[in-house]
């Protein structure tokens, strides 16, 4: 016959598990979430658990590095059950070795949440992987019972106590991309897009505990003590894998040759239509420019606060070239004059040239070569 010590009774641990295994989306952007199979592609897929530790290094860009986790293992010492000789001497209890418990390490491998980079006018996808925290179980332990002639006293067990692993899918937002200027048509305009965000929640592994276990102590007819026998209880402490976010992002609206950005390695340029600008010999700013400014404007405040900001401006051919120049001139000025008093730009930070008429970037022999030609063009070294 055996007899159970009582265990501690774990419902919040149960729901707290429960919790983890939640399929729910919380990404607030709408992402798809993906199980660890259909990130691998088979149903033999290996777990997150197999997966080598991600590379700090490799999670360039907007990508996110997930610390690894770190699950410590719980060691306890053997109980000794001592040799008991009774009055005559004759042993009536062997001494006997109670394993203690050896939980090894666990570990959650680092991972990468990616962005991949996209083309022109495209945000690239964005995917956290999938994760899990595996298992745990405290083995059972028992004392055994002991008997010697009419005194005998029970074998007790306590029970091996598991806390269940969990798992979180994986979540993706698929690349989105602006229609391009062809399909806009000149004049037209390419509305913005946004890629959502996604979050990979939080995962929570309930501790566990496995109760103490004892075994009374007795007394023989000739007054020999058996000893009394206690295992404490052991536990293993709740393990919490954070939530990860990949942030949205978008690209802005804007109208088809109101302006052309050009990316280089360490620097951009925008190149702004004169035409939606200023008036025919004018350096005032239209309306309609302005709204073009204060689009150019945004993506400047993007850039390091530091970086040095050029504004030149150019003409068409017509007229005479020193007055090309001086317009010219007075246009990038006033550009620069706009985006410093109406978008607090710091006006240190700009360099303004004019050279009229002899930079072209297309024919001055019909209309649509002159308008190309008339232009402010906004570089900065990045």
């Amino acid at each position: 016959m055996k007899g159970r010590s009582p265990l501690l009774a774990l419902p919040l641990a149960l729901l707290l598990v429960a919790a983890g295994c939640s399929t729910g989306d919380d990404s607030g952007g709408g992402g798809t979430k993906k199980s660890a199979k259909e990130e691998k592609g088979s149903p033999e897929a290996a777990s997150p658990l197999d997966a080598e530790d991600a590379d700090p290094a490799d999670c360039t860009g907007d990508s996110v590095f997930i610390e690894a986790v770190e699950i410590p293992g719980v060691k306890t010492d053997p109980v000794i059950i001592p040799e008991v000789k009774n009055k005559a001497g004759e042993v009536v209890q062997e001494e006997q070795e109670i394993p203690g418990v050896n939980i090894p390490d666990q570990r959650v491998p680092a991972q990468c949440a990616t962005v991949d980079e996209a083309p022109a006018g495209c945000l690239g996808a964005a995917s956290i992987p999938p994760t899990e925290i595996p298992p745990v179980t405290i083995p059972e332990v028992t004392i055994p019972a002991f008997e010697y002639g009419d005194v005998e006293v029970e074998e007790v067990t306590a029970d091996a106590v598991t806390s269940e692993g969990v798992q979180e899918d994986g979540v993706t937002a698929e690349e989105v991309c602006q229609i391009s200027e062809e399909e806009a048509g000149e004049g037209g305009y390419i509305s913005s897009v946004y890629r959502s965000s996604i979050y990979r929640p939080s995962l929570y592994r309930a501790s566990a505990y496995r109760g103490s276990a004892y075994r009374g102590s007795a007394r023989l007819d000739d007054g020999t003590k058996i000893p009394s026998v206690r295992v404490d209880g052991v536990r293993v402490d709740g393990v919490r894998v954070d939530g990860v976010r990949v942030e949205g992002e978008r690209l802005k609206g804007r109208r088809v040759e109101d302006v052309d950005v050009l990316e280089g390695e360490d620097s951009i340029t925008f190149g702004l239509d004169a035409d939606v600008l200023f008036a025919t010999d004018s350096d005032e700013i239209r309306p309609d420019g302005a709204k073009t400014l204060a689009e150019v404007a945004d993506q400047i405040k993007e850039l390091p606060d530091d970086a040095p900001i050029k504004a030149d401006g150019h003409t068409d051919s017509d007229g005479d070239e020193d007055h090309n120049k001086d317009l010219s001139e007075r246009r990038a000025q006033a550009v620069v004059d706009w985006l410093v008093e109406k978008e607090s730009l710091d006006a240190d930070r700009f360099t303004v040239t004019g050279y009229g008429e002899t930079k072209p970037v297309a024919s001055n022999d019909d209309d649509k070569g002159k308008q190309k030609n008339r232009r402010v063009m906004i570089s900065a070294d990045i």
